[in-house]
């Protein structure tokens, strides 16, 4: 069964900054973007398949910092 989880994501400032996170989210396994917006970003998961410490790692990784809720 999906969870839903809202990530505060610190240094979006634009557009661009959307794009990157939602790119970052979209390339991971069991993981189902709902919404980016600048300073928080929305999904649904799978936690058979990826834990919320790995998807806030990824947006990390894509330059936003950020933890898991």
């Amino acid at each position: 069964m999906a969870s839903t989880l809202t990530f505060e994501v610190e240094g979006m400032h634009c557009a661009g900054c959307v794009r990157n996170v939602q790119r970052a989210l979209s390339a991971l396994t069991g993981v189902t973007v709902q919404t980016v917006e600048i300073g928080k970003a929305v999904v649904q998961f799978d936690p058979e398949l990826i834990d919320p410490e790995r998807i806030a790692a990824a947006i990390t990784d894509a330059g936003y910092p950020t933890r898991a809720p």
